[in-house]
């Protein structure tokens, strides 16, 4: 790949355009990312396990009930799953990644615990009204494109039961999306992204009209392969949130700010966790 080639592939995207590779896929870097989720100090990948706890405690609060019928929309390694499993709820978790839903039936197995795992993205949702609960959590709601996120809204607003609930949580408009810093550039003899020696090119660019940020990976081979990388992160206010909702057909809609406590790279206030009722 030639020098103009690269500054061709680094300038700023329409916004949406999407990359030509994902992470959640890719072998290699699944594998990087369930390490991440497992290491109860980071909250990365997933939040720490007390954080967890807080989550599951808040929620089984808003929807009190016994032996729910619930959906976790990627689910990870199972860390929820496991904990509302435990709780005597009959659980489903969905991830995209295949690493991390071999890695949750195996703890599950030997755990013995009866959760359903599905390796499937979630735009692929099919299940007709068969979950009072679905659960998306660690902000995923906010990394879809509006038709992407168009679309899933209408999976799980099909997949609930009437009077099912869809509880996540989102970044709010006090979190400092338009921040975006220099551009970086790393070379590496192998490590996250590949197993093999790379460069990997970063920056961010804010679309104001949209209020998203892209975080952009291009991450080069040593035969000059590239592969591009592109995840979209949006933050809402609770209107927006309501008004996304209730065009999806949702009724009743909560929002509650300040459940978690602060963190290295997110403050209490700049998350909001959404209720929705069908």
């Amino acid at each position: 790949m030639k020098l103009s080639d690269y500054i061709k592939t680094a300038t700023r995207p329409e916004v949406y355009t999407p990359g030509t590779a994902t992470m959640w896929d890719d072998d290699h870097i699944s594998r990087q990312l369930l390490a991440v989720h497992l290491n109860p100090e980071l909250d990365l990948a997933s939040r720490t396990p007390a954080a967890i706890e807080l989550t599951i405690k808040w929620v089984l609060e808003q929807v009190p009930g016994s032996g729910m019928n619930i959906l976790d929309m990627g689910c990870g390694p199972g860390l929820y799953t496991e904990r509302l499993a435990r709780k005597g709820h009959r659980v489903t978790g969905m991830d995209i990644s295949a690493n991390s839903i071999k890695y949750a039936r195996e703890s599950a197995a030997k755990n013995g615990l009866d959760i359903r795992y599905i390796n499937q993205d979630y735009q692929e949702l099919a299940e007709q009204e068969q979950f009072d609960l679905i659960l998306m959590i660690f902000t995923d709601f906010g990394v879809l494109p509006p038709e992407m996120r168009s679309q899933v809204l209408g999976n799980i607003y099909k997949a609930l039961k009437p009077g099912g609930i869809f509880i996540f949580d989102v970044l709010n408009n006090r979190y400092p999306l338009a921040e975006t810093g220099p551009r970086e550039w790393e070379v590496s003899p192998g490590g996250f992204w590949k197993p093999t020696p790379h460069l990997v090119l970063q920056e961010k660019h804010h679309y104001p009209d949209q209020q998203v940020t892209l975080s952009q990976h291009i991450v080069a081979d040593e035969e000059g392969e590239v592969e591009i990388y592109r995840f979209w992160t949006h933050a809402f206010d609770h209107g927006r949130i309501s008004n996304i909702l209730a065009d999806a057909g949702f009724g009743d809609v909560a929002c509650c700010d300040n459940i978690l406590p602060d963190t290295t790279f997110c403050l209490s206030n700049h998350i909001t966790f959404c209720m929705a009722v069908k």
